[in-house]
Parts: C-alpha cells; structure tokens; sequence
C-alpha cells in the first residue's frame, strides 16, 4: 500500500519571479512550493532532477514566434524568443514525463502548439478579449459536460480576458473544455495525459472584491485542480 503524500507540491513556473508573482501567491496560497527559472542553463540543471518538481505551470505573456506553428508572423504585436525557448523546453520536458501541466493564456496556445495546433495571430473579437490599462475584459463562456471545468463552474461562467491571440487548430489529443460568447476557444484538456490549459488569468480572480464586482468565478478553484492533478500523479511514486 502506497503511503500518503504529506508535504507540499513542488511547482515549476519558467519565468522572471517579478512577473510571475501572480503565479506564486495562489501557489503559495493553496501550500504548494513554487519557483520561477527564466534562464536555460538552470532551467536544465532543475529539470534533469526528474523528480525535483511536482508540475509545470506555464504562465502568460507575449506572443509565441508563429514560426513554430508554421506561420508567418502576420499579426503578433511583441515576441519574446527567451520566453519561448524555456517554456517550450519546459513544456515538452513535463509532457514527455506524463507530470501534471497547467497553461494560462499564452500557456495554453504553447500545449496547443505541443501537441501539433495553431494559432489565430490576432482574432476578430480582440476589443471585447485584450487587456486595457483599466484592466482584465470581462465575458461569458459556455463549459463542456463531462470536462474538467464542469464540475468546478458548472455549464457557464464569467471569466476574465486579456489576449488578442487564440487557438485555430486543435491539437491531436486535445479536447476544448469551455468556449467564449463569440467562439474563443477558452479551455483545453488532453485526453491521456495530466495536462490542462485555459486562456484566461485565474491567478487574477483570486480576491472576493474583484470576482463581486464583475460577476467571474473563483479562481482558485483551477489552481486547486491542478493540484489535485499533481497528488494523484504522485501518488504511485511516493
């Protein structure tokens, strides 16, 4: 018989600590251990510990070279080659080791792209999904029976948007768990393996004044799902 798992979860975040700490609080928050490498040598230095972390989540930010969904660049605004090198790596490293992932927003698009998707360069309905300086766009979305959300939310939710790109193509083993008012893709799951990704930011719906005062969902419920990912994947290898 197998032993409890009693201490925290290990998470890896491959970005700058200073801007992922939105990433780093919830973890916190919910007692697991995170930490952020944003160089590659580190970065391989961490991962060839196979068991050094518990899960991957790969947080947002600028847009993914279309080079590696086979494009030419044709509407990203700011592309940051640094970024996509490590979390690419880090993506493919966790995925080849069946470990947990979790992907936000570009995060997401980059499982997309893992497993052979592509990408929207810049969808018709930015206005109502891009980030303002008055912050995060707020919508409906509609959430798949039988997906991982559905259990979490319900059939629908209000959720926040801070994108101009989405997932086209789906990729092989991919299933859409929840879609936009106006057809955005919003959450993904693979079929097989212990990876889930959704197109808006939980990790800023966190606070009860904000999720009040637009209407959305908790946030820390899919950060809570991820870790319950992470204990049953642990709970053969402790």
């Amino acid at each position: 018989m197998n032993n409890i798992r009693k201490d925290p979860f290990r998470i890896l975040i491959p970005g700058e600590a200073e801007d992922v700490k939105n990433y780093i609080q919830v973890l916190r928050l919910l007692g697991a251990i995170p930490e952020a490498v944003f160089e590659m040598d580190a970065l391989k230095k961490v991962l060839a510990q196979p068991d050094r972390f518990d899960g991957l989540v790969i947080p947002g930010g600028e847009d993914i070279d279309p080079a590696r969904y086979g494009q030419e660049n044709t509407g990203c605004r700011k592309i940051d080659p640094h970024a996509d090198e490590i979390q690419f790596y880090a993506a493919r490293t966790f995925i080849d080791r069946k470990k947990p992932v979790l992907g936000i927003c570009n995060g997401m698009q980059m499982i997309n792209i893992c497993f052979g998707g592509d990408l929207f360069q810049d969808i018709p309905a930015k206005a109502r999904h891009q980030h303002y300086e008055s912050g995060d766009s707020y919508h409906d979305s509609q959430i798949a029976k039988d997906s991982w959300l559905q259990p979490l939310y319900g059939c629908c939710a209000v959720v926040n948007s801070a994108h101009h790109q989405a997932v086209r193509q789906i990729g092989t083993g991919l299933r859409v768990c929840q879609i936009s008012d106006d057809g955005v893709v919003e959450a993904l799951s693979h079929e097989e393996l212990p990876v889930i990704g959704v197109q808006w930011h939980p990790e800023r719906l966190v606070s009860e004044s904000v999720r009040q005062m637009h209407g959305a969902v908790d946030g820390t419920k899919v950060y809570r799902h991820f870790l319950e990912l992470c204990a049953k994947e642990s709970e053969t290898i402790i």
